[in-house]
């Protein structure tokens, strides 16, 4: 399985937001952006709620959906 870094806190850094700055922009509940922003690598996400995080950061998702069995888990980053 596939993990999924978010680069929240990096993004928001960027841009001179707050973690609830991002989460009042995005409609993402702080909690989750807290949560993502956190965490080193997750095996589960809210699509739904990387769809927004995109939005807020002017980014597109592409996901190529690769056989576990031909590559190790890789590593994502948004």
């Amino acid at each position: 399985m596939g993990l999924i870094r978010v680069k929240v806190r990096e993004l928001a850094a960027e841009r001179g937001w707050t973690l609830k700055e991002v989460a009042e922009r995005s409609g993402v509940v702080y909690n989750s952006v807290k949560h993502y922003a956190r965490c080193p690598a997750m095996s589960k996400v809210d699509f739904t709620a990387l769809q927004k995080l995109a939005r807020t950061f002017a980014f597109y998702i592409f996901l190529k959906l690769i056989p576990i069995s031909l590559h190790p888990p890789l590593l994502l980053y948004l």
